[in-house]
């Protein structure tokens, strides 16, 4: 059963909830938790195979420079994000 995590903050990127994580899970990075991209320090702990999104909007909202990102961090659009929520089994927000 793949999860869609959608992670409003920033510290809740944290080892409380990578627990929850799994292989082909996708977290998607929104509001402030984009703001994690800038540290690395975060995805240490990350279980193999799962992906990485962030909203494209909320990046520009907080003009953080979309040329730094992590290569393997996907930028999503609002209808993205419909989209991927309908690609999963279940959604989880972590706000």
């Amino acid at each position: 059963m793949t999860t869609l995590h959608q992670i409003h903050r920033a510290d809740r990127l944290n080892q409380n909830i990578v627990q929850w994580w799994q292989a082909d899970d996708t977290l998607l990075l929104i509001e402030g938790a984009v703001v994690a991209l800038t540290h690395a320090q975060w995805r240490h702990g990350l279980p193999e195979g799962i992906r990485v999104a962030a909203l494209k909007d909320d990046i520009i909202a907080r003009g953080l420079p979309l040329d730094n990102l992590p290569q393997d961090v996907t930028l999503l659009s609002d209808q993205d994000w419909v989209a991927l929520t309908i690609q999963h089994d279940r959604v989880l927000s972590w706000s």
